[in-house]
Formats: C-alpha cells, structure tokens, sequence
C-alpha cells in the first residue's frame, strides 16, 4: 500500500514539481530549457507506464492513495487525495505522450521567439494541472488542479502579450472558465451538506447507493457539474470561447483545444457520473445540449473562414457527440472517442501552418463552402440564408453571453457609479467603512438580525464587487471595492454563523496583504503613468515585466488562487452556508466569481496589449 501511494503522488506531482524548477532555475538560454522540458516529459511518460504496469497487476479496477491532510477546523477538512482507475488510465496517457509531442514540436516552431520561456513555462503549468485533475481522488483536489489549468489556458492564450486580441480573448475566456468555477463550488457545497462529509472518489459505491433517492441538492450537486463541463468543453452556450482560444502559439492551440482542455469537461462527467447517473433530468440535459451542440457545432465549421475556426467547431461536434454518449453510460465509447478525437485533432491543428504554407506558395486559398451548398441547392430558401448567416455569426452566442451572463453584474455596478458620481460618494464610503470597522471592533451592527437582515451584508457586498467589475477608469477605485466587497461577504457570514476566529484569519491571510500590494502598486502606476486608464489595454509589460509578475501574484492571492490560504478559507466558508441558506451561497459564489474575473481583467488591462499607442482600442 506504501509503494503505491508513492507511486500515485510521484507522477501525480512530477509535472508541477519541474514546472517549479524550470520556473527558478532556467530563464534564457533556448537550448537548455528545450532539453530540460523533453527530459522532464519524458521521465513522466516512464512514470505513466510504470503505473499503468503497476495498476494492471492491482486485482482492484481503482488504486488510490490514502489522504493527505493539509487543514482540520472544527468539523471541516482539506485532505489531498489521488485516485486512478481506467479513466485517469486513458486521459494520463493522453497527456503523457502529446505533452512529449508538443514540446518536442515547440522546439522547432517557437525558435528564437522571444516568450519562448514563458511559453515552455506555461505549458509545463497546464501539464501539471492537467496530470493533477485527471489523478484527482477527491472534489478539493480537483478544484485545486482545475483552477492550475485555467491560469494556464490564460497565460497561453495571451502569450503574445503586445496584441490587442489576444489579450481580449484571454480575458473573455477566462471569465467564462470562472462560471465554470461556479458550477463545481455549487457541486461541493451540495456534496458536503448531502452526505456530511469529503467524499473521496474511491467511495463510489457509497455514493451509488446514497444517490438513489433524488432531491433538490443532488439536483444542485448535477447542475454544478454539468455547468462545469459545459464550460470546459465549451458546449452550448459557452462554445464560443474555443475559436477565440486559437489566439495563442499553434502548438497552445493543439495541446489545450485539440487535445487536452477541450476534454476536461467529458473527464469531470465520467469522473463524477455516480452523483448524477440516477437523475433522470441531469442525464437528459447532458445529452440534449451535446446533440444541440452538436448540430451548431456541424453548421459553424462549414462557414468559417479560418481553418483554425473550422478545426476548433469540429472538435466541439465531436464533443457534442461525447456528451451523448456519456449521458447514454457508454463510457468506454467514450474514453476510445475522446482518445481518437485528441490525436486526430493535434495532428490537424500541428499540420495547419504547412498546409496553409503550402497552398499559399502555390497559390492556392481554401475554397468556402458557401458557394458549392448553394450550387448544390441546399440553401436556396430564406431558411437556407438564416442557417448560413447565423452559422458564420456563430449564433450570437457571444453576444447572448455578454447580454444576459456578464450584461447584469456590469449593468449593477454602471449604475453604482452613476449614484455615487450624483451623491460625490457622500453616503457611498462611510457605508463601506463602517460595516467592516464595526466588525473588526467586535461591535456587531445587527447583534439580533431579523430574518430581513441577515442577508443584507452579502447582498452589499456583491453590489460592492459589481461595483468594481464596472470599473473603467480608476485602478485603486476598483481595487478598494473588491477588498471591501469581500470584507461585507465575511462580515454577512459571520453574523450569521459566528465563524471562528480560525476561519476569518484563514480567509483573510491572502486577501489582506495582497490587497495591500496591489494598492500599493496601482499607485506607483498612475504616478508614473498619468494616462493610464481601465478603459484600454496599457501593455505596461513592455515597461515593467517584473512589476507584472508581482502585480499578478498579488491578483492569484487575492482571488483565492491555491496558492495562499485564502483558497482554503473561501472553501471553508462556502461549506459553512446552510443547505436551506440558498441565496446566502448563490451570493457568496458569485462574488467569488466576480472577484476572479475582476482581478484578471485588471491585470490584463494594466499589463497586457500594446503600450500607449492610439492603435490601443478603447471600450466601456
């Protein structure tokens, strides 16, 4: 049993183990940093294989480690827990032998580009996450290694750091992966009040047998993950992302959104399909919206006019087609489509450039399709226009999303700002200063709340938080309202379930002092910088690239980033939400979503883009 738990935590950590050397260690010299990368694969492809013989001479289907436990509080825990069986079989080994692939590819591709060590560091990062999420043995590991992959999909996607779109897209694409976020923090706060304790993955037996008699909150528990997958796998109406994903080096494109990324969503349904097998309406919606993404997914890539955007909406019909398969539990159809789809899919997106290379030098385009479905009389009717018209605008998912997702927090806090600019913020900041002040005296405002009031602190602070997710134009501005946002979150918590002093230290631990640097270097920027502004992408990396990385560690602290214990103090503190509390947690998650999306925007437009120049675009 010992062998195998060091067996287990060793290739589950390798990956983030090297990132962290060559994060250190190698900075600038190519050949080394290619070596170092190639080796460092390679050793964990041996280690996949090691534990695949060792896993097949195992008489059970699953071996897991026992739990490592990093925090106990009260009646809470946080344990890391690794688990494989012939899913993490099947998604480690994908990752193993294209992660070889793409890095041996890069070598070549990214020749004196001038981020090639950024670009080697963030791929190693998503690498380790992703070995990380696929081995995961329990609902906070996973959490941990899902946020690892998002930083990652967003430092890739924004790697080349001087240009507009980039930069744009990653911040578009980020804020969806935090909805994402949202939907396992719902499926965690429902498993921790359903079954009263962690639930590590190798109890599914247990769980099987629990989640036989259906209610509101294992129905709570299936929307989180579905919603989780939806994003990950960007089926409808998330699957808009993935085109705009394409931004960064091909060889990102092809590890994250031909390959590994897009299937995350199919591992977290296969991973947790005992929580929701027995939902009759959970299942229906995973095959619905797959057949449904399936179809936009078929009409999209015949009209797009990239061949990147073609690859990226064939990859989410098979997907769509996944989803299906899933819902209907044939599982192992799935893993063997998910295994055909990833390398046929890398080898497309890998070969794109010489192809288009080639056609070029010969003088040969890619041909639209329109006029040979048109010549063919497919579309000769008004209902052959709409299809074609809707399928190269992509449906306006985009804009649907932006109306209605992000539309209504950015419509709050306009209207925020337009009270405070009317009342010169007169009854604004007494109101943020006091409720906080007032708790941190040991004086409470509402001592015996009635039932009207006890929720008033969280709604304030998801207005405050709001507040900040408008911000266009003061930095400091914004970044005091995030921390007083969350300050009136913990301050509604508190009144209402007398938290520990444990607990608030643990929430606080990140938040404080990186509120702290990030005001303070919010401040040098706009001395140095008298046009600095939100409303634009200042590219100030360009200028301060050690600035940056602080800027941003400071941003990962303060939104809960498992890299402080503030990670740990937000889990802690959604799970002390009651189950009948039900607009206390919906509140709670979309501040912390909110604030995650806020601070990466922030940095993106403090640090990313092309710097003070009048080809930087502006918008509200």
């Amino acid at each position: 049993m010992k062998n195998t738990a060091l067996i287990l935590y060793a290739v589950a950590f390798w990956p983030l183990a090297y990132f962290l050397v060559q994060f250190l260690l190698f900075k600038a010299n190519e050949k080394r940093i290619s070596l170092a990368s190639k080796v460092a694969n390679s050793v964990g492809l041996a280690g996949y294989v090691w534990l695949l013989i060792h896993w097949i001479s195992q008489p059970n289907p699953a071996i897991h480690a026992e739990q490592f436990q990093i925090l106990t509080i009260e009646d809470y825990a946080f344990n890391v827990n690794i688990y494989f069986d012939k899913t993490s079989a099947v998604f480690l080994g994908l990752s193993s032998i294209i992660g070889l692939l793409i890095v041996q590819f890069s070598s070549f591709y990214l020749h004196l580009e001038k981020g090639f060590f950024r670009f080697y560091s963030a791929i190693q990062l998503f690498l380790g996450g992703f070995t990380l999420v696929v081995m995961s043995g329990n609902l906070e590991t996973l959490l941990l290694a899902w946020e690892v992959v998002g930083l990652a999909s967003f430092l890739l996607i924004a790697f080349y750091r001087d240009r507009y779109l980039p930069a744009r897209n990653a911040v578009r694409v980020v804020s969806l992966f935090r909805i994402g976020d949202l939907g396992i923090l719902i499926a965690m706060w429902a498993s921790h009040h359903y079954w009263h304790q962690n639930v590590s993955f190798h109890q599914m037996e247990f769980v099987r047998t629990m989640a036989k008699s259906p209610n509101l909150l294992l129905l709570l528990l299936g929307f989180g993950f579905l919603l989780a997958a939806c994003v990950k796998s960007a089926q409808f109406p998330f699957s808009t992302w993935l085109p705009r994903a394409m931004e960064g080096p091909t060889p990102s494109s092809a590890i994250f959104y031909g390959a590994l990324s897009i299937h995350l969503g199919a591992f977290l349904l296969l991973r947790t399909s005992p929580f929701w097998l027995g939902l009759p309406l959970i299942r229906l919606g995973i095959g619905s919206i797959g057949l449904l993404t399936f179809f936009l997914g078929f009409l999209s890539s015949l009209f797009q006019p990239t061949i990147k955007a073609k690859i990226a909406y064939q990859s989410i019909m098979h997907l769509g087609l996944i989803f299906i398969e899933i819902a209907a539990n044939f599982h192992v159809l799935a893993l063997v489509h998910i295994s055909a789809n990833a390398f046929y899919q890398t080898h497309r997106l890998l070969s794109s450039p010489s192809i288009i290379n080639i056609k070029m030098r010969k003088g040969q385009f890619v041909k639209s399709n329109l006029k040979t479905a048109f010549k063919d009389g497919l579309f000769k009717t008004k209902l052959g226009w709409w299809i074609y018209a809707n399928s190269l605008k992509e449906w306006n998912l985009d804009l649907l999303l932006s109306k209605f997702v992000f539309g209504i927090p950015k419509r709050i806090g306009i209207w925020l700002h337009s009270q405070s600019e009317k009342a010169k913020v007169k009854w604004l900041w007494p109101l943020l200063l006091g409720l906080p002040l007032t708790w941190f005296a040991g004086v409470s405002l509402f001592s015996q709340p009635s039932e009207n009031l006890e929720l008033l602190p969280v709604i304030l602070g998801f207005f405050m938080v709001c507040f900040a997710f408008a911000e266009v134009k003061y930095i400091q501005r914004g970044i005091v309202s995030l921390f007083m946002g969350n300050l009136f979150l913990l301050v509604g918590i508190d009144q209402h379930y007398e938290l520990a002093i444990q607990i608030q230290l643990l929430h606080l631990s990140g938040i404080v002092p990186s509120f702290l640097l990030l005001l303070f270097i919010s401040t040098r920027i706009k001395n140095r910088h008298k046009e600095f502004s939100l409303s634009q992408y200042n590219g100030l990396v360009s200028h301060s690239p050690g600035l940056a990385v602080v800027f941003l560690i400071a941003i990962l602290m303060f939104i809960g980033f498992p890299i402080s214990p503030t990670f740990i103090g937000e889990d802690l503190l959604f799970s002390k939400i009651e189950y009948h509390d039900y607009l206390t947690s919906i509140f709670t998650a979309l501040i912390y979503v909110l604030t995650g999306i806020t601070g990466l925007r922030y940095f993106a437009r403090s640090f990313l883009g092309h710097p003070f120049s009048n080809t930087n675009l502006k918008f509200n």
